[in-house]
């Protein structure tokens, strides 16, 4: 019965390691971007749960087809935040 368990916890580790995604560069550029302008793309404050999700540990690098989601969210987010005065003048925020 322990073998089994432990067999079991193996398996699912080692399916939920080779199904995982890595941060993309346009989730590491929009946080970077927002935490450098200390505002979400809506303009309003940060919110944590955009570290927790788009972070390297977030909830988006769970698997291939949620990355590619959030990697278009991290885009349009990116893009939003364009928008915002100093934009431009922030470094963080022109990284492509």
């Amino acid at each position: 019965m322990k073998l089994r368990l432990l067999l079991t916890a193996a398996l699912v580790s080692a399916a939920l390691a080779c199904g995982g995604a890595s941060q993309t560069t346009a989730c590491k550029n929009f946080l970077a971007c927002e935490a450098a302008l200390g505002v979400s793309a809506d303009g309003g404050t940060i919110a944590s749960t955009d570290n927790a999700t788009y972070g390297p540990n977030g909830t988006c690098w769970i698997s291939s087809a949620v990355a590619s989601g959030c990697d278009s969210t991290c885009k349009t987010q990116l893009n939003d935040l364009k928008t915002l005065p100093g934009f431009t003048a922030i470094p963080a925020c022109n990284q492509q």
